[in-house]
C-alpha cells in the first residue's frame, strides 16, 4: 500500500460583501443680495398725546404731568386729560406756587424755565443752566443744576436770577426739599445731603448718605 505524497486541500468560497448605497441630498444655492432701503416714512407725533411722563405737580384741582417724550405738559382734571401745553426741550421738572396759582417748568435742554398761569405760558426765561429740579419755597424759586453743584435762586414772578448757591464738592443737584418750620433747605447731591439755612442760604452741614 503506497502512502499519499500530498495532503488534500480544502477550498472555502465566501460570498462577496455587499455595500449599502448612500443617498446624496440635492442642494441648491440661492443668491441673496444686500438689503436696500426702498422707502422712508417719517413718523410725526399726533396732536393730543403725551408720552414718557417725567414729573408731576398738583395745583388747585388739577394735576400736571410733564411729558419728556413729547415735550408737552398734560393738564389732568377729574381723572382725564383736558389739555396739552407745548413745552421746550426735555428733561422737565415742575414746581407749584399754590397761593399765586403759578406753575414752573424746567426745560433742561433749552436751559430755560417757563411760568404757567391759567394753563398758558406766561413767561419763559433763559437761565443759562440745565436745571434738573425745581422747588418753590418761602416765596423763592430754587433750581438745581444738572451738570454742576449750583442752585439758582430766582424771583418767582420774573424768573430773574437773584443769586447762586454753590454746593461744595457736588457734581449735580438731584433733588430739593424745604422745611418751613425750621427754615431749612435740603439738597440731594448723589452721595450726600447738604443742609442749608433757607434765610441766609448758608451751608450748615453735610450728611454723608453713601451706602
Amino acid at each position: 500500500i503506497s502512502q499519499p505524497t500530498t495532503s488534500p486541500s480544502i477550498t472555502a468560497t465566501f460570498p462577496a460583501p455587499t455595500t449599502t448605497p448612500t443617498r446624496t441630498r440635492a442642494t441648491s444655492t440661492i443668491a441673496v443680495g444686500a438689503p436696500t432701503v426702498r422707502e422712508r416714512i417719517l413718523l410725526r407725533e399726533l396732536p393730543g398725546i403725551g408720552r414718557q411722563p417725567y414729573a408731576l405737580a398738583a395745583l388747585g384741582d388739577k394735576i400736571y404731568a410733564a411729558c419728556s417724550g413729547t415735550q408737552n405738559l398734560a393738564v389732568i382734571q377729574n381723572d382725564r386729560v383736558v389739555k396739552f401745553i407745548t413745552l421746550g426741550k426735555a428733561r422737565a421738572a415742575l414746581a407749584a406756587d399754590p397761593a399765586q396759582k403759578r406753575l414752573y417748568v424746567s426745560n433742561a435742554s433749552d436751559k430755560s424755565i417757563s411760568l404757567i398761569v391759567n394753563d398758558q405760558i406766561a413767561l419763559t426765561q433763559n437761565v443759562g443752566e440745565e436745571t434738573r429740579t425745581l422747588l418753590f419755597f418761602e416765596n423763592r424759586l430754587f433750581a438745581g443744576s444738572d451738570l454742576k453743584g449750583t442752585i439758582l435762586v430766582l424771583d418767582p414772578a420774573t424768573l430773574q436770577i437773584q443769586t447762586r448757591i454753590t454746593v461744595p464738592n457736588a457734581a449735580s443737584i438731584i433733588n430739593l426739599a424745604g422745611d418751613p418750620a425750621h427754615h431749612r433747605l435740603y439738597v440731594a447731591a448723589y452721595d450726600k445731603t447738604v443742609v442749608l439755612d433757607s434765610t441766609s442760604l448758608r451751608v450748615l452741614t453735610t450728611l454723608p448718605t453713601k451706602g
